[in-house]
């Protein structure tokens, strides 16, 4: 699934239909943003990403349908990881 920055759509292909230039490479995938928030080590560091992808991640609710439960997968996500860096596994 794809964001386009250009235009703000959510599409399920990686590339923009709609912007004349395909989007221009500009936006996001949701297993980008995914992946940027698993690799984060800090409670900063997912506070910090969350913020940076919340436009993406509102583009995704509002589109509705599979792209919704994306946007909640990804909100679910960030909330384990907060908690996952808050509560650590002690051997």
């Amino acid at each position: 699934m794809f964001i386009c920055e250009v235009c703000g759509k959510v599409f399920a292909d990686d590339d923009c239909p709609t912007c004349p230039d395909r989007g221009n490479g500009k936006g996001v995938t949701v297993e980008r943003i995914k992946n940027n928030l698993r690799s984060c080590g800090t409670m900063g560091d997912v506070n910090t990403t969350a913020m940076h992808y919340r436009h993406h991640v509102q583009a995704l609710d509002l589109a509705g349908g599979k792209f919704r439960t994306e946007a909640i997968i990804i909100r679910n996500l960030a909330a384990y990881m907060r908690w996952k860096i808050l509560n650590p596994v002690r051997e």
